[in-house]
């Protein structure tokens, strides 16, 4: 099973990870960081598993956030009570019996931390908690103390190209793949395998005509991405990318305008999260990064 795309430190600590598991890992990491392809590489190295029969695994519980509702709800982890009742499949001859995934985990509610808090505070035998979030501080501290963490950085500029020759990506699509993304892995890989039609690949040309224009033209452009909540989330987070990216460049000059986009791209999808007015939020983000 091949190795996702990650960088020489990442992945050791990864393949320490799966050669002496502890109970649970949370990997952190922006959109498009490439959480959720990490994750399930871990489950199936832990399953010894591949990627193509994952789903298939009785040994394994995925958690996943439903995209009708803000959280992921207690009723989602009491899943967990169940899954862990059940007898292992005979021929299970790891150590690692069952492996339970929760991606997003940072939109847990309240009473889904605490119930989840209950089964890390008494760890089952032979159980694995992988999880994901894009802020671990919207987690309860005591969760936290309790699991690992790992913090996805990009790899090098040189590795994702030589990633994206291997896709066999031409060298002017390149350069658009490297400028849409942000240098960030997972939205490399998204916008590479579809230029033309991916909802990605459109969200990137938007952040970049968002980018381009006056204050006028900003607004002007709230009236169509106020019909689209997925496009508008999308441009936020490759905005967010491409402003994380610019200032991690020794040789950027306007590092002002990108902190300026960077926090208020944080701030507008915080409250597209909390179900604000997105007609609003999107206005206050035009604004807020036209300011002079």
């Amino acid at each position: 099973m091949d190795e996702p795309l990650l960088n020489q430190k990442l992945s050791r600590r990864l393949k320490s990870f799966i050669n002496n598991p502890s109970q649970g890992l949370l990997l952190i990491g922006d959109s498009g960081s490439g959480k959720t392809t990490v994750l399930n590489w871990l489950a199936a190295k832990l399953l010894n598993s591949d990627l193509v029969g994952l789903d298939k695994q009785q040994c394994l519980l995925k958690i996943n956030k439903d995209q009708n509702r803000p959280n992921i709800s207690i009723d989602s982890i009491k899943q967990i009570n169940h899954f862990l009742s059940l007898k292992v499949p005979i021929g299970n001859t790891k150590n690692t019996t069952r492996v339970i995934t929760i991606d997003d985990a940072d939109h847990m509610s309240i009473p889904a931390q605490n119930a989840l808090l209950k089964n890390l505070e008494e760890p089952p035998i032979n159980t694995i908690f992988l999880l994901t979030a894009r802020d671990p501080n919207l987690l309860r501290p005591t969760i936290r103390s309790r699991i690992h963490e790992i913090v996805l950085t990009n790899p090098g500029e040189e590795e994702l190209k030589k990633h994206l020759k291997s896709l066999r990506i031409g060298e002017l699509d390149i350069s658009k793949v490297l400028n849409m993304s942000g240098g960030m892995v997972g939205l490399a890989s998204v916008i590479a395998s579809d230029m033309d039609n991916n909802i990605t690949a459109q969200s990137a040309s938007v952040a970049r005509d968002i980018l381009q224009r006056n204050t006028y033209e900003r607004l002007l452009m709230i009236n169509d991405l106020q019909k689209n909540k997925v496009l508008s989330k999308n441009t936020l987070g490759i905005l967010q990318q491409m402003a994380n990216y610019a200032l991690r460049s020794p040789e950027e000059k306007q590092s002002g305008r990108w902190l300026k986009v960077l926090y208020a791209a944080n701030d507008a999808q915080t409250k597209i999260e909390a179900n604000a007015n997105l007609r609003l939020v999107l206005t206050s983000f035009m604004l807020q990064i036209s300011k002079s």
